[in-house]
């Protein structure tokens, strides 16, 4: 059966392969701002820190707002590290014992069976963290003076995005398509 008969006798997967390199170029870019917020974010966080620090140890007047600053911008770097390396395969799971299974039906069940694991849990957190971002409009962060949604937020987000880049993954898996496949249809590297 040559590729064309195969795409007649099954039209839901042409759709979805036609698809899978939008999808991708999609969450390419939506990786590529959490990567850019990452890296402000990271940088801020060690500017404040080294400010606080200069303040208290050297100066002797430590500033209030830097700690809650610090803390805020560390949730947020955490979680959207977190969620990008989903997309780039750099979540916990048991490497030696997917190698065991390298190139086989068993490790690909591996790896399916951990990506599901990871979008029920990053579902589960997105879940808790927008309740929790919710009532973070009526707490104040005492050093901030800002309603803690702004700090809460960050779970919910990043855990849409670790969920998008877990479904991508599992599309992946579930295609045989490589890594080298997304690339070359424009997406980044997954």
């Amino acid at each position: 059966m040559d590729n064309n008969e195969n795409q007649q006798t099954n039209p839901e997967e042409s759709t979805i392969r036609a698809e899978i390199p939008v999808f991708s170029a999609i969450l390419s870019g939506i990786e590529n701002c959490q990567r850019w917020i990452t890296v402000v974010f990271f940088i801020t966080l060690i500017a404040v820190v080294f400010f606080q620090v200069v303040n208290r140890y050297l100066i002797g007047i430590p500033v209030r707002w830097t700690a809650d600053l610090a803390v805020t911008l560390f949730i947020w770097v955490g979680f959207l590290t977190a969620s990008t390396s989903v997309r780039k395969m750099g979540h916990f799971r048991m490497v030696a014992l997917v190698e065991l299974f390298r190139g086989t039906m068993g490790r690909r069940l591996l790896e399916l069976f951990s990506l599901l694991v990871i979008l029920i849990v990053s579902l589960l957190l997105g879940y808790h963290g927008f309740r929790m971002a919710a009532r973070g409009w009526f707490e104040m962060s005492a050093g901030l003076g800002i309603p803690m949604f702004w700090i809460f937020v960050s779970i919910p987000i990043a855990s849409t995005t670790a969920s998008l880049f877990c479904i991508e993954r599992i599309l992946l898996e579930l295609l045989g398509r490589s890594d080298q496949d997304v690339l070359d249809a424009g997406g980044s590297n997954v």
